[in-house]
């Protein structure tokens, strides 16, 4: 059996991979199994009353002997993974990371803004996870955006994938949301993994497939303060980019 990891920060599509991955029949993808508020398994394990690693606080009290407990229920797949993101487990994930025998997935979001958008409102929803099958949002739900408080969560986007690479070591794919329907990706992931390549299949939906400028509140206010700064560029390209619905 092989083990795999996907590192990435919050909002970043890696609930979707997790369940593209897990459409193929030689993988169990866990989802996050470290959270906070609950251990979540792979979809269809959640309702399965057999498969139970056990409590949140037996999991808190000693992480390495939960992970490897993981490790041992692979339920006779080829591939067992799970993902874990900022700021779950600092030490367990450096730890991961360095382990030469686990293959590294480090998923990014090319658009900060959209990253950071999503996760406002999923604060504000509290739906972090959404594996509806149809599209019900016909209009954006607004947020106000704090500009040092975006400015603070790129920032520390940014550290965080800075600190990933300083202690990768092993195999590692490297993956950006916007491509993860795209063939080409999915089989150049499968190649990574040695996997046969065939279709895979999402079993969760994009949140927010709105414009970043129709989901900002205070859409005025933002663009001035992020005209202010040449650092701010992208930022501000991604705000006034044109609009296209997905």
């Amino acid at each position: 059996m092989r083990r795999f990891v996907i590192l990435a920060t919050p909002r970043s599509g890696s609930n979707l991979l997790c369940t593209l991955l897990h459409s193929h029949p030689d993988v169990l993808c866990h989802h996050e199994l470290f959270n906070p508020a609950g251990i979540f398994t792979a979809l269809p394990l959640r309702d399965d009353p057999d498969f139970d690693l056990g409590s949140r606080s037996a999991r808190d009290a000693d992480p390495a002997a939960f992970l490897e407990q993981v490790w041992e229920r692979n339920l006779g797949h080829d591939w067992l993974g799970f993902k874990i993101t900022d700021p779950q487990q600092p030490a367990l994930r450096k730890h991961l990371c360095q382990d030469a025998t686990i293959h590294k997935i480090v998923l990014r979001r090319r658009s900060a803004l959209k990253a950071y958008l999503s996760r406002l409102v999923a604060e504000h929803t509290g739906r972090w996870e959404d594996y509806r099958t149809k599209r019900l949002a016909t209009s954006p739900k607004k947020v106000h955006v704090d500009y040092a408080h975006l400015r603070g969560a790129v920032q520390h986007s940014h550290q965080f994938y800075q600190t990933l690479e300083s202690h990768l070591c092993g195999p590692v794919s490297y993956l950006t949301y916007e491509e993860l329907f795209k063939p080409a990706t999915q089989h150049r992931l499968l190649d990574d993994l040695s996997l046969p390549r065939r279709p895979l299949r999402a079993a969760s939906r994009q949140q927010n497939p709105f414009p970043a400028s129709a989901m900002v509140s205070n859409l005025t206010a933002l663009i001035d303060q992020l005209r202010r700064d040449k650092d701010d560029l992208n930022l501000l390209n991604e705000l006034t980019a044109p609009a296209v619905y997905q």
